[in-house]
């Protein structure tokens, strides 16, 4: 995943690589190239876990009723950050948007956050895959991937101008 915006930017029809040559214009399209890699790694982490959500389940069906509630509430966690990483701000504002990410490096800030968060997710459907996982410690890291994505939202909002 950490390329993504590499082949996205590698993409560009002829049009797109000959406007990439007129001066303002490039930056315009790296802009969309970071955002369009943002959606690509939201959209993979979602998906991700709606398979997590499905394990669970299945996991749910299979286990003690004394297991029952702990399991509830982490698919409720875990369904709660796949809809907020779904709906979530994009890395980039587009014109009429209320935030505007301004530079580079910011930009990149975000979108390696995103990895991050992608990465996090991959480690609690590692977890989920195993036969004796333990809720706690996927409690633990669905923990982490919350707080990975409150700093996310702060980080656009907290880099953004009004």
């Amino acid at each position: 995943m950490a390329k993504v915006k590499e082949t996205i930017r590698e993409q560009r029809n002829a049009l797109e690589r000959l406007g990439s040559r007129i001066p303002g214009f490039r930056g315009y399209l790296d802009r969309e190239a970071r955002r369009e890699a943002d959606k690509v790694l939201r959209d993979h982490g979602a998906l991700r876990l709606e398979r997590v959500v499905r394990e669970l389940h299945e996991v749910a069906a299979n286990s003690a009723l004394d297991q029952l509630n702990d399991l509830h509430e982490l698919i409720n966690e875990v369904e709660k950050l796949r809809a907020e990483l779904r709906y979530a701000d994009r890395g980039y504002s587009g014109f009429f948007d209320e935030i505007k990410l301004d530079s580079s490096a910011r930009l990149d800030a975000v979108y390696e956050k995103d990895e991050r968060i992608v990465d996090q997710i991959e480690q609690i459907a590692g977890q989920v895959s195993d036969v004796e996982f333990q809720t706690a410690s996927v409690r633990a890291i669905v923990k982490r991937l919350g707080l990975a994505l409150a700093d996310r939202r702060t980080a656009i909002l907290g880099l953004g101008s009004r």
